[in-house]
């Protein structure tokens, strides 16, 4: 599906946000001008700028650009509000700064601000942000809510406390979101806000109603989700109708003019899947084998990859099947489903087993074949715990399952991922079970003990060593999780957890209990 190959982009740009943060200046300013390497800021000058003229976002800027040190801030601060208690720009411009930065310290400016301006919208969506980072969604649902009170013409504003609803009231998910996308028509969030609606429903009709919608209302306006959109569209198609999925590619390169190279791709691709389709119809398995082994999806981190890999595997299975290879179709369908297992699959395979006269117990030993095979040790760490005044290591848990997720407070992935991860445990509700979180940004500290407790995660917190060697636990970005098994083997790796595969995580845990249980 494209929400994978979405979700895999996720990890590469959160990994390269983690390493600009490991780079990145201790001042609270991100947005300041770019500083001669070798002049340094008079702060004097600065700071006698600010008081010339305490209403400029630029001129307070420049002075927590220059000032860096917190206490140098907070002097200046407490001397200013009480010469300018009416300028709402200082405590502003410190919380905003502050906040890009991820620092809880925003939040006191940020009210401040407030204090003396009530209607400052910027602030108050700020301010949800950083709710959400300790874990609050309530508090940050309402200064949403705040916001859009604030500044009713904010197109942002609804589409996101509609988006907070999304996991805990979905029909006014739904009802919220509708009514964004007829008040602001043109508003980019609008496309996003469809090829979610159309990403999260289960039923195929109401799939495509979304995304017809979402093509009908911004094929003409160059829409980057719309892009994404019809990427996913696409790929469901090319899975239930290649005929129109070539219509769509077609269309979309005719009418876009925005190809970069993988609408032509997709055109082809889809070609291939039609006539693969009429092929084996007539009973023309082989012909159609051959076909289906010539498609070229492109590479995985390309600009024209086509994300139907595992719509590709299906179908050369079958057409595998049909023309008497039956063997080939069962490896392909157990190699994928020993990776990444699925209830699709898993029935497919078992029903190319039952052919060559395998039983269940006969594929489940196949399955474990092909991880043992592909297992490693999971190199040891030691970390402490947010929690306790304690060091936490690998080897304490030898005996158990072991869930690594690598995470950090403001990966909104990562935020989305946890109440999936949650819901899966709850079900498996095994005490061999451990489950760690290890945050990657320790820059974030001070917001990861509010969130676990706000939101009820149960992990158990730990810090990372950021240039630690992780061996063969790499943290490419976040989220990443790892399955360790009782004796201290990989046997799961890479995996994000979301509403569309919650069931795979519980087939990993499961079979991995099973196994545990029948050694």
């Amino acid at each position: 599906m494209r929400k994978d190959l979405f979700l895999i982009t996720i990890i590469c740009l959160t990994a390269l946000f983690a390493q600009a943060q490991d780079k990145a200046p201790t001042s609270p300013l991100i947005n300041g001008p770019a500083k001669s390497a070798v002049a340094k800021p008079d702060l004097t000058k600065l700071i006698a700028a600010v008081e010339a003229n305490p209403n400029s976002h630029e001129a307070v800027s420049e002075f927590l650009y220059a000032a860096k040190d917190d206490l140098i801030i907070e002097k200046y601060y407490k001397k200013w509000i009480v010469r300018f208690p009416k300028v709402h720009n200082i405590p502003f411009t410190i919380g905003e700064n502050y906040r890009t930065y991820q620092n809880p310290k925003a939040k006191k400016y940020l009210l401040d601000a407030l204090a003396i301006k009530p209607n400052l919208a910027q602030a108050w969506y700020l301010l949800s942000g950083d709710a959400t980072l300790g874990g609050d969604t309530q508090a940050s649902r309402g200064y949403l809510e705040k916001a859009m009170q604030t500044d009713n013409d904010n197109d942002r504003y609804p589409f996101e406390y509609a988006f907070s609803f999304r996991t805990l009231d979905n029909p006014k998910y739904l009802q919220l979101t509708l009514n964004a996308i007829r008040r602001f028509p043109k508003s980019e969030k609008g496309a996003q806000a469809l090829h979610w609606l159309a990403t999260d429903s289960k039923d195929l009709d109401e799939k495509k109603m979304y995304f017809d919608l979402l093509y009908k209302r911004y094929i003409d306006k160059r829409s980057p989700s719309l892009e994404e959109g019809m990427d996913a569209y696409y790929v469901l198609l090319l899975d239930t109708d290649p005929a129109k999925a070539l219509d769509l590619a077609t269309n979309m390169y005719l009418g876009m003019k925005q190809n970069w190279g993988h609408w032509p791709r997709k055109i082809k691709v889809a070609k291939q899947f039609r006539d693969a389709r009429l092929l084996l119809a007539e009973n023309k398995a082989a012909e159609a084998l051959e076909l289906l082994n010539s498609v070229d999806l492109g590479k995985y981190y390309s600009m024209d990859h086509i994300a139907a890999k595992k719509e590709l595997l299906f179908f050369r299975a079958r057409a595998a099947d049909q023309a008497g290879q039956t063997q080939a179709a069962y490896d392909s369908l157990a190699f994928k489903y020993s990776r990444v297992p699925e209830d699709a699959l898993g029935k497919a395979m078992l029903g190319y087993g039952a052919k060559l006269g395998k039983d269940s117990a006969q594929v489940f030993n196949d399955i474990w074949a092909l991880r043992d095979s592909s297992a490693v040790k999971a190199t040891e760490f030691s970390l402490k715990n947010y929690l306790k005044d304690e060091v936490v290591s690998l080897s304490d848990f030898r005996g158990k399952i072991v869930l690594v997720s690598y995470w950090f407070p403001s990966c909104g992935p990562c935020r989305r991922e946890f109440p999936h991860i949650e819901n899966v445990l709850k079900k498996v509700n095994n005490q061999d079970l451990v489950y760690l979180g290890v945050n990657t940004i320790r820059d974030q500290d001070d917001y990861v003990i509010p969130m676990i407790q706000k939101a009820g995660y149960t992990f158990i917190p730990l810090k990372d060593e950021p240039f630690k060697d992780k061996g063969t636990l790499q943290a490419l970005g976040a989220p990443t999780n790892y399955l360790i098994d009782e004796d201290g083997n990989i046997i799961f790796k890479n995996f994000i957890i979301g509403d569309h595969n919650e069931r795979t995580l519980e087939l990993m845990i499961n079979e991995m209990m099973k196994r545990q249980k029948e050694s």
